[in-house]
């Protein structure tokens, strides 16, 4: 339970304040009904003081949301917890982006240089290798990226990677 200034008025006005996995709520305190929704990706800020619990939304609102409550402390501690695990998850994603662009780029780098000791008299192949990758060259070339593991290995045992 937090109380909150009336606009236009000195009124302060009981209030349930929510912080849920994905969103800040503010709910009337009788009904429960929810009366807004701010998204934790909206946060830009927060702040406790003994007495006071203060939001900042950046270009998000034009202006702060501040209650008073003895319990700004714990709400600032769920709403870090709740962002950090929103932050991992981001970086999580952002790293798997690279990585899958990352794989990409290796296996069309390696289905090239396949396709170049295909194409050349290198003797330095051996020739049960060059045996091996002609037969299996209609599936090395077409744009299956399952193969990518498979192309590894191969060229790990050409020494080209």
């Amino acid at each position: 339970m937090v109380k909150e200034k009336m606009p236009g008025k000195n009124k302060l006005v009981p209030r349930l304040l929510g912080v849920t996995k994905d969103s800040v709520l503010r709910l009337d305190e009788r009904t429960k009904e929810i009366l807004k929704t701010w998204p934790l990706t909206t946060v830009r800020r927060w702040a406790a003081s003994p007495n006071t619990f203060t939001l900042d939304f950046g270009d998000y609102s034009d202006q702060y949301y501040s209650v008073q409550t003895t319990e700004g402390e714990q709400i600032a501690q769920l709403i870090a917890g709740y962002i950090d695990i929103i932050l991992k998850k981001v970086r999580l994603v952002n790293r798997s982006i690279v990585n899958a662009m990352h794989c990409l780029y290796i296996f069309f780098q390696s289905r090239n240089k396949l396709k170049t000791i295909l194409e050349s008299k290198a003797t330095r192949v051996p020739h049960y290798l060059k045996t091996m990758l002609v037969r299996f060259e209609p599936l090395l070339f077409n744009d299956n990226l399952q193969l990518y593991l498979d192309l590894s290995k191969l060229l790990l045992l050409l020494n080209l990677r």
